[in-house]
């Protein structure tokens, strides 16, 4: 039996579907689906083992950024774009709650469907989708280049790496 952390869809595919969740997202005007959607990448990133990720950025830069945005629409303009200045707090804040959802749902898709690649697998899931070899093979080394390690893993892929061109080590650590 196959579990669900071993099933890997092409890029294709993977490009596909976050596509056609993204036009959902930003055309659904129902909180409730995007409260489902978000529920789904969470339950995609526990599966991952990448919810830290998600948390992290839920209380760094979403919460801050909803309350602001509650603050603005619900208290200072007191209305949203459709209805009009001060056409009421209820609707400022239902606005302002809409967007802070669609934020949410935005970034649990992207984490789901794209950051929880890693390494080889995201170089190769971005050259599959038609990025140049040169772009693709810096990927991983960048990654590593941040975390004090060279190894030169791009090569295994394409078969260039950045990593030999002697300045790079210094420009990416500088």
């Amino acid at each position: 039996m196959m579990s669900l952390t071993t099933i890997r869809p092409s890029s294709r595919a993977r490009a596909l579907a976050t596509g056609i969740v993204l036009v959902g997202v930003v055309a659904t005007a129902q909180p409730i689906v995007l409260a489902l959607l978000v529920a789904a990448c969470i339950g995609i990133l526990i599966v991952q083992g990448k919810i830290s990720f998600y948390i992290r950025f839920l209380f760094r830069l979403w919460l801050p950024l909803a309350a602001g945005l509650f603050l603005v629409w619900g208290l200072i303009v007191r209305g949203s774009p459709q209805a009009g200045y001060g056409s009421g707090i209820a609707h400022g804040l239902e606005f302002a709650g809409m967007v802070a959802l669609r934020l949410a749902a935005l970034a649990a898709l992207f984490q789901a469907a794209v950051l929880s690649l890693e390494g080889l697998r995201l170089a190769a899931f971005l050259r599959e989708l038609g990025l140049s070899p040169n772009a693709t093979a810096s990927v991983p080394d960048i990654r590593r280049h941040r975390l004090g390690r060279c190894p030169s893993v791009a090569r295994t892929l394409t078969g260039y790496c950045p990593a030999d061109a002697r300045t790079s080590c210094r420009m990416l650590r500088g």
